[in-house]
């Protein structure tokens, strides 16, 4: 029997076989942390919480993982999960125990929240989740003095240390102090579909290549690069209503400099022609994304995000956006026996994610 647990329900090649399909929340519905490399100026840990509601019947796909794992009678799970006894339930008895680790990391805790910023977390929290928020679910997932401090990081959306203390003589204070692998036995494994040849197993510098290995020589002036954002990031998400309400644009990233010469502003309709294809987009006129350059195949001239960005909220954008993911002090990446966690180890193990590599495709620019 197969389960297939699912954020939108799809019906494919694949799960057309499946006994059953459970609808799971969409990311803006859930609660999630995710790990990033430590080698960072500043320490911080962010924290995913729910901001909506769409389908009432669907289901985290956490809560089936604990179902299941207390229907089978396994430990980790249930009343007293964990050494302290602290019970693990719900979805919320694992994510709140996690923040407040973070809450209380390090040599020193945050501040309580006062009241005022508890009246906020509460008014805001049941005007985006209506009957979705039950504050005294989140009230008994942690224990009384440490809720205040969970509501402090919750309303600023993690907890971020401050400038100022970033390193130790002349090396960063915060290091990937362990060995680094730049040979993967795996990938030398494979063999190039077209030539039959291995893989080299190591970082190759290499220029653009054609599938035969032939070298790609552009005649465009500009070079189109695609890759995915964080908040629409597949094809999937394209019939997410109210993610369209948020970002209801795909638009192309253009250099101030590249922009000026071809007349071009943001929000402007313009023409993407390569040498097979010619397609209508909208302009954003930023310098987030590089100049073009006349010498190197590589220079960059605008981005084409499948981000949705008003116009509202286009000028707004950072040039310098971190769609990277943040992390807690946990210095596992493998998910220990639950039955020898106690809380601080469980609230520290997170789930992998992965990030999608661009392609790139030589263009011409022109306004509509």
């Amino acid at each position: 029997m197969e389960l297939v647990v699912a954020s939108d329900v799809i019906i494919g090649e694949t799960s057309k076989y499946a006994d059953f399909i459970l609808p799971d929340l969409a990311y803006l519905e859930s609660w999630n942390a995710e790990d990033i490399f430590p080698i960072l100026k500043h320490k911080f840990a962010g924290v995913i919480q729910p901001v909506t509601r769409v389908v009432p019947d669907a289901r985290p796909t956490e809560q089936v993982y604990i179902d299941l794992l207390k229907g089978l009678g396994l430990p980790g799970v249930g009343d007293n999960a964990l050494a302290d006894g602290s019970a693990i339930h719900t979805p919320e008895d694992y994510y709140l125990k996690r923040i407040a680790n973070i809450a209380f990391d390090g040599q020193k805790p945050v501040k309580d929240a006062n009241a005022e910023e508890l009246a906020i977390f509460e008014k805001a929290r049941k005007k985006a989740l209506g009957k979705y928020f039950d504050i005294q679910k989140l009230k008994d997932a942690v224990k009384p003095d440490e809720w205040k401090k969970v509501v402090y990081v919750l309303n600023r959306g993690g907890r971020f240390e401050a400038a100022g203390d970033e390193y130790i003589g002349n090396k960063l204070k915060y290091q990937w102090a362990k060995q680094v692998y730049f040979y993967d036995e795996k990938a030398a494994g494979f063999k190039s579909a077209y030539t039959g040849k291995f893989f080299e197993g190591v970082p190759v510098a290499e220029e653009i290549k054609t599938y035969d290995g032939e070298v790609y020589k552009p005649n465009k002036p500009l070079q189109f690069i695609n890759w995915k954002s964080r908040n629409m990031a597949t094809h999937r998400t394209e019939g997410n209503t109210w993610l369209r309400e948020i970002k209801p644009e795909n638009y192309v990233w253009i250099n101030p400099i590249d922009a000026k010469k071809k007349g071009i502003k943001t929000d402007d309709e313009i023409y993407i022609s390569s040498n097979n294809s010619k397609v209508k987009g909208r302009a954003l006129v930023t310098p987030g994304i590089n100049q073009a350059s006349s010498v190197r195949t590589s220079a960059s001239a605008m981005m084409l995000m499948v981000r949705r960005q008003s116009k509202s909220t286009a000028k707004q954008s950072s040039p310098q956006e971190n769609t990277g993911t943040q992390t807690t002090n946990s210095t596992s990446r493998c998910m220990k026996n639950p039955a020898t966690l106690n809380r601080a180890d469980w609230a520290s193990q997170s789930m992998p994610y992965q990030i999608a590599m661009a392609a790139i495709l030589k263009v011409t620019l022109q306004t509509c």
